[in-house]
């Protein structure tokens, strides 16, 4: 089995385990559709190989590209409802293998 398999059986089992439905609205369209991602709205940290580490308290998304309307990715602008909260979407990386993380603010 590819890597790229085993990562994106990986991403199925965390957006199963973790994911829950949101309201997703690209600005672009303005057409609101149902995803599931995988939303937190806690801190994330990140261990380098020096003697810093990386934190933020922004909320932030993990979403496979496969459960995304065809053709359509998140963008910066665009607006996410989870957990009764509304969020804009400020940043976005692709992972690689077939998922995309958005950094979010808080705007309601």
């Amino acid at each position: 089995m590819a890597w790229r398999d085993i990562a994106d059986r990986v991403n199925v089992a965390v957006v199963k385990t973790f994911g829950e439905t949101v309201s997703w609205t690209p600005a672009l369209s303005g057409v609101t559709t149902s995803v599931v991602m995988h939303f937190e709205s806690a801190f994330f940290r990140i261990e380098t190989d020096t003697s810093a580490s990386i934190t933020t308290q922004d909320p932030h998304a993990y979403i496979r590209i496969a459960d995304l309307p065809s053709g359509i990715q998140p963008e910066p602008g665009d607006t996410i409802v989870a957990q009764g909260s509304t969020y804009k979407i400020v940043d976005g990386q692709l992972d690689g293998y077939g998922a995309i993380r958005v950094w979010l603010r808080e705007i309601s």
